[in-house]
């Protein structure tokens, strides 16, 4: 099935422009919370290695604020596939039950397929092999999987926070004979701690520090700051899911 030029999904596309809007109020959230310094820096002593780390403690959540907002940016996008497909099937001759018509999705591509052919869905068989073509199962297409796995969580239960650093060593004035020290950026989920640096001597050390403290989806395997994550699945629908809308 190629795209018709004559076909346009009006609600699909009024439900990805309202994602748009809401991944820019996110992103605004996120600013103003990290402007906070929601954290306290901290020095300790590894006792196993010997090694001074300096760490910082993230000590404020993120606002309650940016869950809603996630989820709607989610949601928004996630129904967008429904609408496409409902109006695609009623646009080829078909007759589309709104509670039982949806994009397809499964663990597997043959659970995929059988999502499709569930009963009163009324998707044509043209349209789906073209939506099977997106690959919408755990080993296909990332993006598409994703999307429909995160706006299935529980949001509150999703969010949490990571910090980055931009760290510069200055000395301050003493005798330095010998100093061995290693920049880092390490980040412990379970802590909400950042270690910084890392140095055999911690006496007249005095660290540059900027913090970037990112709110992420945490029940992912390699967790992406949520802005991040929300552009890129927006970029996906505004990109290679444009041969269906």
């Amino acid at each position: 099935m190629s795209r018709n030029i004559q076909f346009e999904s009006k609600s699909a596309r009024t439900l990805i422009a309202h994602a748009e809007r809401r991944i820019a109020e996110f992103e605004q959230l996120q600013r103003e919370y990290s402007g906070t310094h929601p954290y306290r820096l901290f020095r300790e002593r590894d006792a196993s290695t010997g090694l001074h780390l300096f760490k910082a403690q993230v000590e404020r959540s993120p606002p309650i604020e940016l869950s809603p907002v996630a989820f709607d940016v989610l949601h928004a996008l996630r129904s967008s596939l429904d609408h496409v497909v409902y109006d695609a099937a009623k646009r080829l001759g078909g007759k589309p039950s709104p509670k039982f018509t949806k994009f397809p999705f499964g663990k597997t591509k043959k659970n995929a397929s059988d999502d499709l052919g569930r009963k009163k869905s009324e998707v044509p068989i043209e349209l789906q092999k073209f939506l099977l073509s997106f690959k919408p199962y755990r080993r296909g297409n990332r993006a598409i999987w994703g999307l429909n796995d995160l706006r299935n969580e529980k949001i509150h239960r999703t969010l949490g926070t990571m910090a980055i650093a931009n760290t510069r060593v200055l000395f301050g004035d003493g005798i330095i004979g010998r100093l061995h020290f290693d920049t880092a950026s390490k980040w412990d989920g379970r802590k909400n701690q950042l270690t910084y640096l890392e140095a055999r001597s911690a006496d007249n050390i005095n660290v540059d520090i900027n913090i970037t403290i990112n709110v992420t989806f945490v029940t992912v395997r390699s967790p992406r700051p949520c802005g991040e994550r929300l552009d890129a699945d927006f970029g996906w629908m505004e990109a290679d899911s444009v041969r269906l809308i």
